[in-house]
């Protein structure tokens, strides 16, 4: 029984030291960002927001690990992520999220997510599909937070539009859909 109480205590002792280790605060050394699904050029805007939040030479607790993973989820160009710090190396993988449509306006072609955030902005025109055309008098576009987004009257009006056009059976071209504040 004694062996047994003693094992016990061993392995406890063991294991509230091993939990200590691992959930230890630890020193950043390196930063790497691998971008496992890449959809676009947003490698950039991503690094520099890491940058803003962890710095080599920094330690860094299980807690913010979790802070920085949630606050890149929140980034209009990630998909997901994960994030682990290992023997002094901040290792982040990143799945670029998808563009979902484009807006052309006030001469520049704007590339959107699902969410409607902007992922970028090209001068001129650029060919995407699918692509709206937006000749309002006032921008479409609103601040959400730090980042751009489109209105929501606009959305509104594209996901009607969308709608719409599954009525129809075919087209032998693809139809232009020129958004207004007005409407369509």
């Amino acid at each position: 029984m004694k062996k047994l109480v003693l094992a016990l205590s061993l392995l406890l002792i063991v294991g509230v030291a091993v939990y200590g280790y691992v959930t230890a605060p630890q020193t950043v050394e390196q930063v790497e960002l691998e971008v496992e699904r890449e959809t676009g050029n947003w490698k950039p805007e991503i690094s520099r927001f890491i940058f803003t939040l962890v710095k080599p030479g920094e330690r860094v607790e299980l807690e913010e690990l979790e802070y920085l993973k949630e606050k890149l989820e929140e980034l209009p160009w990630v998909d997901k992520c994960s994030v682990s710090l290992l023997k002094g190396v901040l290792r982040i993988k990143v799945w670029e999220t998808t563009p979902a449509f484009a807006i052309f306006f006030g001469g520049s072609t704007y590339i959107l997510n699902k969410d409607g955030f902007v992922l970028d902005k090209v001068a001129g025109f650029k060919n995407f599909s699918p692509i709206y055309y937006y000749k309002g008098k006032t921008s479409p576009f609103t601040l959400d937070g730090e980042f751009v987004k489109i209105k929501r009257i606009i959305r509104t009006e594209i996901e009607l539009v969308k709608e719409r056009l599954k009525t129809f059976k075919s087209f032998r071209e693809r139809p232009e859909i020129i958004l207004t504040d007005v409407g369509v």
